[in-house]
């Protein structure tokens, strides 16, 4: 997920903001009646744009540790 909606700042690429902007447009035209269900997965977390990560869109985390072996 950090590969295609990295967090938005000062600096950011144009391209980035606008594929962040449209990943957001989509999700929020999912109603709950399209019984869809997004999965994404990130090891940086704190890279991803946080409106990805607010309520109604990624709002459940689910953090796998690391395997140590």
């Amino acid at each position: 997920m950090d590969a295609i909606a990295p967090s938005r700042e000062e600096g950011s690429e144009e391209l980035s903001i606008r594929m962040v902007a449209t990943l957001l447009k989509l999700m929020d035209e999912i109603g709950p009646s399209d019984r869809v269900l997004l999965i994404a997965a990130t090891n940086r977390p704190d890279c991803i744009d946080s409106a990805l990560r607010r309520y109604g869109r990624l709002d459940k985390e689910i953090e796998i540790g690391r395997i140590l072996g």
